[in-house]
């Protein structure tokens, strides 16, 4: 129904001693440059390819495989035989690092924090030599606390990546009813019938597809930060639609902030209709140490709703909620939402039972194509190149894609940008024609995958 609901940075409250001080505005550094990527020492496939052992220039975010192009290390995989000659890349362990210079003023703050926003897929983060993170799902973001690891100056970050096929391997082989897959491989790295795609979450087609080539992708898929804040973090805002009618929409703007102890914190909300209307609501909160929800009704009158392309107007309204502290700005999140009713509507006939989706009471015809990934490599995919395949669906008279399950989560931006296009998205979760395994670790981490991505997308008017 609403907006986008992203996990904002920080708050502020004193790092040490009883004595208050004046609040101080979140930092957050973006680690996208100055990256190396190796194949592992060691590695069986080092003898081989000697040259990828050295430190090479990494992008971030990016993949081994991009990595190993741009080094002329790698033939391109969609030429020729490209694909057969780039299979030991995802056979073999790689690492990366970057180092992250630090001054005193960042390491005062309470808390300094690593986020990563997506590790594709089996891989292990050190800070100055010391392990904080195993990861193991491609789909999940990821945080943790490094202040106590950080110094000030030079600071060293690594990521060891395993190849997910040979980690996988002797699990495979040891089912004794195998599971079914989606694909061979046709390269011999996998006996037939014994596929290790089901024991990860990490996006199906990489080990190839009727549509794409077999490349399994490893390395830092997305974004990563670094936060540093006092002890105050706005980590969620969401705004849910109670009632919606023609005279009025009732909404709650839900802020979550993460507070190390008590203290008293401002919050306001701000909506502007796309009539050019505005209104404000401000509230004084007393937070408790912990997870603070804090709810501020919203009501907006003669509301103009969202509508799928060819139905009416895609009308959003821009709601953005700010926390501040003695006056400053801690912490902010904005979402463009959009206010409609949607129904699955399953209708008996003497066929048997329809399947339409209602919005605004209205049944709309689905009209629309699969929106599948456009690289093997999504970090290859410009946004303008994404833009322009939405932009064609619209012009093709379609108005649903169906976000297909073999492939991954598209970025925030592509939700967005079908919000403004008036496109209404099939979001599967990432299941592709195979069994996955059942078994209680895969199971938490797919829980944790969910949670992750329900949070990012709960929002959008098109569900």
């Amino acid at each position: 129904m609403i907006g986008l609901s992203m996990a904002a940075p920080a708050l502020a409250e004193p790092a040490v001693g009883p004595a208050a001080r004046p609040a101080t505005v979140p930092i957050t550094r973006v680690l996208d440059t100055e990256w190396e990527v190796r194949l592992a020492p060691g590695d069986a496939n080092a003898a081989a390819h000697k040259a990828a052992t050295r430190w090479l220039p990494a992008r971030v975010p990016g993949s081994v495989q991009t990595d190993l192009l741009a080094a002329h290390l790698l033939a391109d995989p969609w030429v020729g035989e490209g694909e057969r000659a780039a299979q030991w890349v995802g056979l073999s362990d790689w690492q990366y690092r970057t180092v992250v210079t630090l001054d005193a003023a960042t390491l005062a703050r309470a808390n300094v924090d690593l986020a990563f926003d997506g590790l594709d897929t089996f891989a292990t983060v050190r800070v100055n030599g010391t392990a904080v993170l195993r990861a193991d799902n491609m789909f999940r973001s990821w945080r943790l606390a490094a202040k106590a690891l950080l110094k000030p100056g030079r600071n060293v970050i690594e990521i060891e990546f395993e190849s997910p096929i040979r980690k996988l391997l002797p699990r495979a082989l040891a089912e004794k009813v195998p599971l079914p897959g989606a694909y061979d491989t046709a390269f011999g790295d996998e006996p037939k019938g014994r596929q290790t795609a089901n024991y990860v979450r990490k996006a199906a087609y990489h080990y190839g597809w009727d549509f794409a080539p077999r490349i399994v992708t490893i390395g830092v898929g997305k974004p990563v930060r670094i936060e540093a804040y006092d002890g105050l973090r706005l980590s969620d805002f969401h705004v849910a639609q109670v009632h919606l009618d023609d005279s009025v929409a009732v909404l709650d703007a839900a802020v979550e902030i993460d507070a190390a102890t008590p203290r008293t914190v401002d919050v306001r909300v701000d909506i502007a209709g796309p009539d050019g209307t505005t209104q404000r609501l401000d509230r004084r909160v007393t937070l408790f140490a912990g997870v603070n929800p804090v709810v501020l009704p919203v009501r907006i009158e003669r509301p103009r709703r969202w509508w799928p392309v060819g139905y009416g107007k895609p009308d959003l309204y821009a709601v953005t909620a700010t926390v501040t502290e003695a006056g400053r700005v801690l912490g902010t999140a904005t979402h463009d939402i959009g206010l409609r009713t949607v129904e699955l509507r399953r209708d008996t006939d003497r066929w048997g039972r329809g399947m339409a989706f209602v919005i605004n009471g209205v049944p709309i015809f689905a009209k629309g194509a699969n929106l599948e990934p456009a690289d093997s490599i999504a970090s290859r995919v410009p946004a303008a190149r994404t833009d322009a395949v939405l932009e064609a669906a619209v012009a093709a008279n379609m108005n649903m894609l169906r976000i297909w399950g073999g492939g991954y989560y598209p970025d925030d931006a592509v939700f967005a940008k079908a919000d403004r296009l008036g496109l209404m998205l099939w979001q599967d979760f990432m299941f592709g024609n195979a069994l996955p395994a059942n078994d209680a670790a895969l199971r938490e981490s797919t829980r944790l995958e969910a949670i992750d991505q329900v949070r990012r997308l709960r929002d959008h008017p098109r569900w």
